[in-house]
């Protein structure tokens, strides 16, 4: 018997596993491949004048798309060109600890002219990123950043597969990025800036040209230092079947805003329901949360050839998932729960010696005296900070202690006036529940975003042994204290 599934599978229009992705790709399979943080210049605005000084992998904003499949070893010889240290963090990969890539935590930075060989192979399939974790906020903020991904066993049926880093540049009216940016942003230097504008792997977002009666897979990472993102895609309404990495039961969105918080990613289908020669737009709408006044920032469109329907659109099958991860189940009815107040404390500024790259520099411009206590983001009271060469803390000890094998619940406790998209390295957690309220749906996670006055639980298993971080990925949060580390015995 022939099913409409096998039908598509047929003939000229058929959907297919795809592969492809509009951006270069950096082959992982064989010799080692080459990762090298440099300086560079480059223009992601068609309109701007000058060309802006930024740091690359390998020369390109965004990096190079590492493809690799699952549980393959890989070797990538990384090299370091810049001036300072820096580090390769893989973003929701469950790796050994030794390889997570954070400066002075889990391997020593990589010094200007240095090398160091990242080894490992990545036990779950789906889309990751990476990035540095050295002076993070500002490195992130020049440009480096990349998408990674692995290879689905059972990939949904589509007709193309596109892959977007979301990034929004801060430049100033010479485009070029500020050198006091953090103290900028601090200050509240608002999302909705004239000068900022939001880009897909790195330039100016070319229109996605679709016919009707097609079917992409649209991946997307929020790579942006500071920005969340609420995506509206006029005219069509996304089936969500991945958020990072990790399958979901496809859902619509129903017209309503795609939330991306920093550091998280999500695997959209789209299916071609517009008109030929009709272009609809696709806009962020996440300022609106805090300002309704505020404008809507458009991302790009979605334009239609002037062509034939691929298909009837009567006839695409309903949106499937990828194959699932093997990520430990919870134990929940045994599991150890654990609180985390996210809150700002007061310190003196003069007690604070590795925050002279923001706090203090805060405190300079505008005229706070030594003496004077200021806030700093936290966790249960105990701020995190970095410098150009390490991590430390007021109290070095990990927040928290686990032991191999066993689940944890985290109860997450929002007392701070804003949001903050919370991460865990070398872990995949379950979402529980958001304010008492059950989640609607199994979804497994690295990143989730918890809003002011919210309470957020998660669970998981502590499988992999090492200390490891957890902190906010707005980098001017993380930067400012709000990071830490639980350690896995």
């Amino acid at each position: 018997m022939i099913t409409r599934r096998d039908a598509l599978l047929s003939g000229g229009a058929s959907l297919v596993c795809a592969t492809a992705c509009e951006r270069s790709t950096l082959k992982t399979s064989g010799n080692p491949a080459r990762l090298t943080a440099q300086s560079g210049t480059l223009s992601p605005f068609a309109s701007q004048r000058d060309a802006t000084a930024v740091w690359t992998y390998n020369g390109q904003v965004s990096g190079p798309l590492l493809r690799m499949k699952r549980d393959e070893p890989i070797k990538l010889k990384f090299e370091n060109t810049l001036r300072q240290p820096t580090s390769v963090h893989w973003h929701g990969l469950r790796i050994p600890n030794s390889m997570d890539g954070v400066g002075s935590i889990t391997q020593p930075g990589v010094n200007s002219g240095d090398f160091f060989d990242y080894e490992f192979a990545a036990p779950d399939s789906g889309l990751f990123w990476y990035h540095p974790h050295m002076n993070s906020e500002k490195q992130i903020a020049k440009g480096m950043f990349g998408a990674i991904v692995v290879e689905d066993e059972n990939p949904p049926i589509v007709d193309r597969e596109i892959v977007w880093t979301l990034f929004d540049w801060g430049l100033d009216e010479a485009y070029q990025i500020p050198t006091d940016r953090a103290f900028q942003l601090w200050r509240g230097f608002h999302q909705y800036d004239p000068h900022r504008k939001i880009t897909t792997n790195g330039i100016d977002a070319p229109p996605v040209a679709l016919t009707r009666g097609e079917r992409i897979r649209l991946r997307i990472v929020n790579t942006s230092s500071n920005r969340r993102y609420a995506l509206k895609f006029d005219g069509h309404a996304p089936w969500i079947i991945a958020w990072d990495g990790n399958a979901v039961t496809p859902y619509s969105a129903n017209h309503e805003p795609v939330m991306i918080a920093n550091g998280e990613r999500v695997d959209l289908i789209i299916d071609g329901v517009g008109s030929p020669g009709q272009a609809y737009r696709i806009y962020d709408v996440f300022d609106k949360y805090y300002d309704d006044t505020a404008p809507e920032l458009d991302v790009t469109t979605i334009n239609y050839r002037e062509a034939p329907a691929r298909r009837k659109l009567s006839d695409l099958p309903p949106a499937t998932a990828p194959g699932a991860n093997h990520i430990p189940e919870p134990d929940l009815a045994n599991a150890i729960p654990i609180d985390i107040v996210l809150d700002q404390q007061l310190y003196d500024i003069g007690d604070i010696p590795s925050i002279g790259a923001t706090a203090q520099l805060i405190a300079e411009a505008q005229g706070i005296k030594p003496g004077t206590k200021v806030p700093v983001w936290s966790m249960n009271g105990k701020p995190m900070f970095e410098d150009l060469r390490e991590y430390f803390c007021i109290d070095p000890t990990p927040l928290f202690e686990c032991t191999l094998g066993k689940t944890y619940i985290l109860r997450y406790i929002n007392k701070t006036p804003t949001d903050h998209p919370m991460h865990l390295h070398g872990h995949t957690f379950l979402m529980l529940r958001r304010n008492g309220v059950p989640y609607p749906r199994r979804m497994l996670r690295d990143t989730f975003m918890i809003m002011k006055d919210e309470t957020v639980e998660i669970a998981f298993v502590a499988d992999n042994i090492g200390d490891w971080m957890m902190h906010c990925h707005r980098g001017l949060h993380s930067h400012g204290g709000m990071m830490t580390t639980f350690h896995v015995s």
